[in-house]
């Protein structure tokens, strides 16, 4: 029986370990940011370990302990925080891991490299060591800054003169997640491809519409499941970037623009899509991509699992002002919301985050059903930041 070590979950993550074809035991990690509440992961998984999300020598010695009273056939992790752990774990122990292979974790301007040689559309980039060397990429045509190691809109700051460089720079360098990359502001709808890879051969499952909060920060603010456009020449471009990054084995969330000479790449995080896309995914289509993913792990079988979208669902964010999480914050909605038809949950959760409140999780017979249900109830959140506030 396949023993495979998962690092790191969350709730909806860990129930899936239930009646799976093999034994998982459960690296969780303790003080990762976002928060890890261990109490209910013991009743779903084989047998649990904690360790310290920040402390690596931490993490390995857990691990070599557990590969040597019950040998390990396999490390995975799905989140950001766990893909460090899930590389340091096997290469040190020399087992597969998912994602996979381990040596392609590369930062965002090799990534750029990569894309190119493997037939992506081309993007024209920089990494700065030096203020200069992006005031003179600015010169060349509008530029968006982000941090070389960054995730989740994460000191991403839009330049579109020169006179804006040095507070770009500023921005970027403050989040403290790498080099400063500067990259050609791409123009047009955001979308991302959710995909799932098996030995080398890779499956996208929907593409998502995605929206943001335009610059200068890009936050993304809520999406839209399946795409309201034509999804194949997206899906190629993503499939192409997967292939050359090398990635063989896990699912991944591969974000583009689609431009006036067709969809670009943004980047490739090689990981389930965060904010509750997976759930997204499943209401859309009835794809439940967390088991599939535990199930590919476990026994790597290329065979696809996708179809067509029979429904639509949303997912929006509400932000709140920086006035109000500096004077306290409202207790939930002012307006009752939960006998709105389409409503499938909403959740307060106020977060440093981009100033995020909460979210509002809609079903609709079609995209734009679901899409209007979501902004009908974000409309009751007190202080509710629509799209360009953030």
């Amino acid at each position: 029986m396949t023993h495979l070590l998962l690092v790191g979950a969350w709730p909806e993550l860990a129930a899936r370990l239930v009646g799976l074809p093999g034994r998982v035991t459960l690296l969780q990690l303790e003080g990762m940011p976002g928060g890890s509440d261990l109490t209910a992961y013991g009743r779903w998984a084989a047998d649990l370990v904690t360790a310290r999300w920040d402390q690596p020598a931490e993490i390995l010695d857990i691990a070599a302990g557990l590969n040597r009273r019950d040998p390990l056939d396999v490390v995975a992790g799905y989140g950001e925080f766990a893909l460090p752990a899930v590389a340091a774990i096997s290469a040190q122990l020399g087992i597969r891991s998912v994602p996979g292979p381990v040596d392609q974790r590369p930062g965002k301007s090799v990534q750029r490299t990569l894309f190119a040689a493997g037939g992506c559309r081309p993007v024209r980039h920089l990494l700065c060591s030096r203020p200069d060397e992006v005031r003179a990429f600015v010169e060349a045509g509008p530029a968006v800054l982000k941090p070389d190691l960054g995730n989740g809109s994460l000191g991403v700051f839009a330049v579109d003169r020169t006179d804006q460089m040095e507070q770009g720079w500023r921005w970027v360098r403050g989040a403290g997640l790498g080099a400063v990359l500067a990259e050609e502001r791409l123009s047009g709808p955001e979308f991302s491809v959710e995909t799932r890879s098996v030995s080398g051969l890779h499956e996208a499952l929907m593409v998502t519409e995605k929206f943001t909060s335009g610059p200068p920060h890009f936050v993304e603010i809520g999406h839209v499941m399946p795409a309201r456009t034509d999804v194949d020449e997206l899906k190629d471009e993503a499939v192409r970037a997967l292939s050359a990054l090398g990635h063989t084995d896990g699912p991944a969330h591969v974000e583009l623009i689609r431009t006036d000479d067709g969809p670009k790449i943004v980047e490739v995080n090689r990981r389930l899509g965060g904010d509750r896309i997976w759930e997204l995914l499943q209401l859309s289509t009835g794809i439940d991509v967390l088991r599939q993913v535990l199930l590919d792990a476990l026994d790597p079988k290329p065979a696809a699992v996708g179809g067509d979208a029979t429904a639509a669902a949303a997912i929006r964010f509400v932000h709140g002002s920086e006035a109000m999480f500096a004077n306290g914050l409202p207790a939930r909605p002012a307006e009752p919301i939960e006998a709105v038809e389409g409503l499938i949950r909403w959740r307060w959760e106020p977060t440093t985050y981009h100033r995020r409140l909460g979210y509002v999780l809609t079903y609709g017979a079609d995209p734009t059903d679901a899409v209007g249900i979501a902004e009908q109830v974000c409309k009751a959140f007190p202080g509710y930041s629509p799209a360009g506030t953030v």
